[in-house]
């Protein structure tokens, strides 16, 4: 699996990867760009089929930006899993058997840009349990 560095908030390295916390770097992942980034990272497990706010809405003036994004599913149960900008589908993808992922990183410019002032929110169709990660950050809108 890939680990992504990322940097923590006191500045230190961290690896991300789908399960959760990493332990190196993958050589294959341009880092250079992400690191002139101010990005955050989270993680979580989704195990309900209602909307599950994964980051916060920013303050007023402000977006959230999405830069990679992974989702895999860890059970049996398939899941449709729909990104959304508030109540507002981004995307959506089918994650049928456990062990199925993606992971989006997105190229600069095509980032996913939410509204300002709205939390990024996932979704499933069904109770699977689905694990997610999020490297984002927050601009003006």
């Amino acid at each position: 699996m890939t680990n992504l560095r990322v940097k923590t908030g006191s500045g230190a390295d961290a690896y991300l990867s789908a399960s959760g916390a990493g332990t190196d770097a993958d050589p294959h992942v341009m880092i250079q760009e992400l690191d002139a980034l101010a990005l955050t990272a989270a993680t979580g497990l989704i195990e309900t089929n209602e909307a599950t706010i994964v980051v916060a809405a920013p303050a007023a003036g402000y977006r959230l930006v999405v830069d990679w994004l992974a989702l895999f599913v860890e059970e049996a149960t398939p899941a449709t899993v729909t990104v959304r900008d508030g109540a507002t589908a981004l995307l959506a993808v089918r994650l049928a058997a456990d062990g199925d992922g993606v992971v989006m990183a997105f190229e600069r410019g095509k980032e996913l840009r939410l509204t300002a002032v709205t939390a990024l929110q996932i979704i499933c169709s069904a109770a699977s349990a689905v694990r997610w990660s999020v490297l984002y950050r927050v601009e003006a809108a």
